[in-house]
């Protein structure tokens, strides 16, 4: 999409009623977590958590990180979830819940013949 995205967030109206949940994400993985052209963290996981804190009366406070990071944050409560397009792993399943997959992904090559 590179600086001319056609995606926008929904205007979504978060309280802190009830505190403020903290999403890690690293803003590398378009369409799921990445910057627009003001600098504002978007995309799907984005949005996802936007509608997860609203759910709860919560407030939303995005940490941008380096991916390598987003599990070893969680795990020591540095962030209380986290999304930017992470693949269900068995080796990570030991550590951390991960919900229900939203999305099956299958990698392809196009070659002109």
């Amino acid at each position: 999409m590179e600086n001319n995205q056609l995606y926008e967030m929904p205007d979504l109206k978060l309280n802190n009623k009830n505190g403020v949940l903290i999403l890690g994400t690293s803003s590398l993985h378009e369409p799921f977590s990445f910057k627009d052209q003001d600098g504002k963290i978007i995309g799907f996981d984005i949005e996802l958590a936007h509608y997860i804190a609203q759910g709860l009366d919560m407030g939303l406070e995005i940490v941008d990180m380096q991916p390598v990071a987003l599990v070893p944050a969680l795990i020591n409560g540095k962030v209380d979830l986290i999304g930017a397009g992470i693949p269900i792993i068995e080796a990570k399943e030991k550590n951390i819940s991960f919900t229900n997959p939203y999305l099956n992904g299958r990698l392809g090559v196009l070659l002109k013949r």
